[in-house]
Order: structure tokens, then C-alpha cells, then sequence
């Protein structure tokens, strides 16, 4: 076997294994659990898209947006709750996350925390017209 040969298949070969790991590893994710952010469709025609600051999520304080549709319509008006929980743990934060209507369809979250690392659900309780619905989504939260 000549050393010369198996050196130079080698190194191409590395060099080829190193570029795909690094495409692999630098690659952005479409799944908007990995950030935060989440498109949710519940019933009665709603449509919640939420936006999670900062993001991805970290232990402590945190921001969110919601921007609510019914039928492609700004849903006005509604009852908007929001719990996050951490099922592992059977426990919520330690404190009350308050909803505050923007107008547009748009609602404020404020007051949101996650009091450590690990996997939270956002459940969101949405109320209008006679009309209720949850949606629950996961998050990875990192300390």
C-alpha cells in the first residue's frame, strides 16, 4: 500500500466531511419550535402567530407578541390568556403573565417568565363570540 496515495484520498475526503458538517451545523431550522416563534391554527377558524423575545428563549423575562385572525380577519376584542408551563416539572412561573390588547388583532404579553431551563408549553386560552379554543406549543428554553 503506498503511504502517498492514501494521504492524498484522505484529505479531499476530510475536507468534504468538514464542509458538510459545517453546512449541517449552521443551518437554520423551520421548525418554529427551535426559536420561539410559532403559526398555530386552532378551531373556529383561528389563526395565532406568536413572536417570542428574546429569541430563542432564555431562563428569565421574556417578551411576546401574538397577532390573532379569525377567516383571514384581525380577531378583535377577545379574552387572551397565556400560562406557560413546564410539564417535566408539573409547575407554571412565578408569575402572571398579563394580555394586553393592542387593537388589529394584535396582544401584548406581558409579565411573561420562564423560571428555568428546559421544555415549556405556551398554552394560550382565546375567548370571542361564544367561541373558545386553546393552543399549546413547545418551547426549549435555555439557561
Amino acid at each position: 500500500m503506498n503511504f502517498s496515495n492514501l494521504k492524498n484520498t484522505a484529505r479531499p475526503l476530510f475536507c468534504l466531511f468538514a464542509i458538510c458538517f459545517l453546512l449541517v451545523a449552521c443551518g437554520e431550522s423551520d421548525d418554529p419550535d427551535d426559536t420561539g416563534d410559532a403559526l398555530h391554527e386552532g378551531e373556529h377558524g383561528l389563526v395565532l402567530e406568536a413572536h417570542l423575545d428574546p429569541d430563542p428563549p432564555q431562563s428569565g423575562a421574556a417578551e411576546m407578541t401574538l397577532i390573532l385572525t379569525v377567516d383571514g380577519e384581525p380577531l378583535e376584542g377577545a379574552q387572551v390568556s397565556v400560562e406557560p408551563w413546564m410539564p417535566g416539572h408539573g409547575h407554571g412561573s412565578n408569575t402572571d403573565a398579563v394580555v394586553v390588547d393592542e387593537g388589529e388583532g394584535i396582544y401584548r404579553v406581558d409579565d411573561l417568565s420562564f423560571s428555568m431551563a428546559g421544555l415549556w408549553e405556551i398554552r394560550v386560552d382565546v375567548a370571542w363570540d361564544d367561541l373558545e379554543t386553546q393552543v399549546v406549543w413547545e418551547v426549549d428554553v435555555d439557561g
